[in-house]
C-alpha cells in the first residue's frame, strides 16, 4: 500500500511536474504560482496547502487523477485537484465552457471552490502586471473571465470576509516579494526562498 503523500513530496512533485514552466510574465511556475496560492490556502490545513500546490498538475501535466492517487494523494485533494482542472469537451478536441463547465463543478465542493477562488485572487492580483505585457489578454481575463468567476466562487466557499481579506493579505505579499520589494511579509521571502532551493534541488528555475 502506498504511504500517503506529505505535503514536502507534494512540494517536490509539483517542481518536478511543472519543471520549465512558467507564468504570465515569464517567472517559474513552481515559485510564481504555486507557491503563493499554496501558502495563501496552508492556514485552513495541510490537504487545503496541499490543494494548492497540486491544483494545475492534472489540467497542465502528464498527471492524472489516477497517477495522483497512485502516489499517495490524499483522496479529498485529488477530488478537489479534479474538479479545478479544466476537461476535454467527450467526442471533441474543445475544452469545456469556462463558468458553466469548469467553475460550475468546483462551486459544487466547496474546498474545490475555496481553492479556485484562491487561484483566481491570484490571477486578477497579477492581471495589472499582464497587462503592461499584453493589454489586450490581461482585459479578456479580468472581464470575461476572472471577475464573472468570482461571483460564483465567493459564495461556493463559504468563506467569511476577514478569511478572503486574510487570503488577499497574503497574496498581495506575495506580489510585493516577486517584484523584489525587501517590505512586506516575511513569510511570504521565506517561502519564495524554500521554492528557489526546492527548484535548484529537484528541477530548473525556467
Amino acid at each position: 500500500m502506498t504511504a500517503p503523500l506529505t505535503l514536502d513530496d507534494a512540494r517536490i512533485l509539483a517542481v518536478q511536474a511543472h519543471d520549465g514552466q512558467v507564468d504570465g510574465q515569464q517567472r517559474p511556475y513552481f515559485e510564481a504560482h504555486l507557491t503563493p496560492i499554496a501558502a495563501a490556502l496552508a492556514p485552513f490545513g495541510p490537504l487545503a496547502e496541499m490543494g494548492g500546490l497540486l491544483h494545475d498538475v492534472i489540467e497542465d501535466t502528464e498527471e492524472s487523477a489516477v497517477s495522483l492517487h497512485r502516489r499517495g494523494v490524499p483522496a479529498p485533494v485529488v477530488l478537489d485537484v479534479a474538479a479545478v482542472s479544466r476537461r476535454i469537451v467527450p467526442g471533441t478536441c474543445k475544452p469545456e465552457p469556462y463558468l458553466d463547465g469548469l467553475i460550475a463543478r468546483a462551486c459544487r465542493r466547496p474546498n474545490a471552490a475555496r481553492l479556485k477562488l484562491v487561484d483566481n485572487l491570484w490571477n486578477v492580483a497579477n492581471n495589472a502586471a499582464l497587462a503592461d505585457l499584453d493589454p489586450g489578454k490581461a482585459s479578456s481575463l479580468l472581464h470575461g473571465r476572472y471577475l464573472p468567476a468570482q461571483r460564483a466562487l465567493i459564495p461556493a466557499s463559504m468563506l467569511s470576509e476577514e478569511q478572503i481579506e486574510q487570503i488577499l493579505w497574503t497574496l498581495d505579499g506575495f506580489v510585493h516579494a516577486l517584484a523584489g520589494a525587501r517590505s512586506g511579509p516575511a513569510e511570504a521571502h521565506r517561502e519564495l526562498e524554500r521554492a528557489r532551493r526546492l527548484q535548484s534541488a529537484h528541477g530548473s528555475t525556467g
